[in-house]
């Protein structure tokens, strides 16, 4: 069995960092042991301690949820009375999938492995939409989705202090990659927005500021970026109302706040490459667009702002090749090494430089990114409150074509992203009040 492997953390920390991990998944099972419909939901979330367990068990353990997913489906019957178009986009987004999966020759465990995460995040919006009206489901599982989120906050203070501050381990999410700790964060701060119907009071905001120590511990640069701008919408712009002197105050303090601590705990993000560093806009700035675009401008190899140029490019410039329209394979982006992808002599030589954009065109052409762009709005534009939707929207791009693209991809994430679509509120409670930061 193949021993996960974690730059900066020995086998003994990632033992003790995936024990209270396995503790905490028996914890939450017994909490809602009556529930098996939300153990299933808790299994979503555990997909870094199947993969710390080994590549077999976490096989073992994609095969199960699929299976599962498939299921309900059929136990539920939950094609009848769903919306059409949501069934129509993941029809023609699945036959365009596995079109281009065997015309390049994917064998059938990727495919397989990578279709599954789409599957999974279609049935579960099926189930949450025919569910949705009763006032117990959408209590409970608003109950066991904040237990998740407290428990990734929690596993993420044991990492810090059993291994430091290292990308690929988040929370129980995740035990190779670390992009899951920018959209976890900005995803767990909607979800308690939409909770708190905006109402977020002290403890909410402790809250927060643990969903953002979860990109903390794992070095993640984009999210300090991202996420100010985001509370700042939901503070101000999603609300629509009229803005009191105290939230102006609050957003014109907390928001810069937010980006300037940022900077300095990130190493990354300052100049002396440390936690604690110093504040310095301009060479903050300058990383993250040599970060995105290369170290010059002649550089169009490397860069995630690059790869979206690209794609751009080739659609304006109406130049797709034969071999563009259905991409390369499966295997290419998600089985090949960094160096194996490199060979390639794409583009974007940089694997790391590959926006989810850009991983749809390698592995299922400029048709897959069509019709998973279809497949993904059709749900996101189910969502009751018009700003809400903008703002989702808005994020879910930003994502897909200028970040990973994880958003779709692992079930965690698209679970709480059907979450949001489906139990946002139509309207924000008390919307004719100015607003403030409530007590407890």
């Amino acid at each position: 069995m193949q021993e996960l492997y974690v730059y900066g953390a020995t086998k003994l920390q990632l033992n003790v960092y995936y024990f209270l991990s396995f503790i905490s998944f028996l914890y939450l099972l017994y909490k809602f042991r009556k529930s098996k419909i939300i153990w299933y939901i808790i299994l979503l979330f555990y997909s870094g301690l199947f993969g710390f367990i080994g590549k077999d068990v976490q096989n073992i353990y994609r095969i199960v949820i699929t299976a599962l997913a498939a299921y309900g489906i059929i136990k539920y019957n939950l094609f009848k009375n769903s919306k059409p178009w949501v069934n129509i986009s993941f029809f023609l987004f699945s036959i365009t999938f596995i079109i281009s999966s065997f015309l390049n020759d994917d064998y059938f465990n990727i495919i397989f492995s990578q279709y599954s995460r789409y599957f999974i995040l279609f049935a579960v919006y099926l189930f949450i939409s025919r569910n949705r009206e009763k006032e117990f489901f959408r209590y409970i599982l608003t109950k066991v989705l904040f237990e998740l989120l407290l428990v990734q906050i929690i596993l993420s203070v044991f990492k810090f202090f059993i291994m430091g501050l290292t990308e690929s381990v988040v929370g129980s999410v995740s035990s190779q990659g670390g992009a899951m700790a920018t959209a976890l964060p900005i995803l767990g701060f909607m979800f308690l927005w939409i909770k708190r119907n905006g109402q977020l009071n002290r403890r909410d905001w402790i809250f927060i500021v643990g969903l953002m120590f979860i990109g903390f511990v794992s070095l993640k640069r984009a999210i300090w970026f991202v996420i100010p701008f985001i509370i700042a919408l939901f503070m101000i712009y999603v609300p629509g109302r009229k803005i009191s002197p105290r939230l102006i105050l609050l957003a014109i303090i907390a928001v810069p706040l937010v980006f300037y601590l940022g900077v300095r705990l990130n190493p990354s993000l300052n100049r002396e490459k440390r936690i604690g560093g110093s504040f310095d806009l301009n060479y903050a700035l300058n990383y993250a667009e040599r970060y995105n675009y290369g170290e010059n401008s002649s550089d169009k190899t490397s860069g995630r702002g690059n790869a979206a140029i690209y794609i751009v490019d080739k659609i304006t410039s109406n130049t797709i090749t034969e071999k563009e329209w259905l991409g390369y394979g499966l295997r290419f982006m998600y089985a090949a090494d960094y160096q194996e992808y490199a060979d390639m002599g794409l583009s974007i030589t940089s694997k790391g430089s590959a926006t989810g954009v850009y991983q749809t065109m390698v592995s299922n052409g400029f048709l897959g990114i069509i019709f998973t762009l279809f497949f993904a709005l059709s749900m996101l534009l189910q969502t009751k409150n018009r700003r809400i939707r903008i703002v989702l929207i808005g994020f879910f791009l930003w994502e897909y074509i200028f970040y990973t693209g994880i958003v779709l991809r692992e079930p965690s994430l698209s679970f709480l992203l059907v979450y949001l679509i489906l139990f946002s509120p139509l309207k924000v409670v008390n919307a004719n009040e100015t607003i403030g930061i409530k007590g407890k």
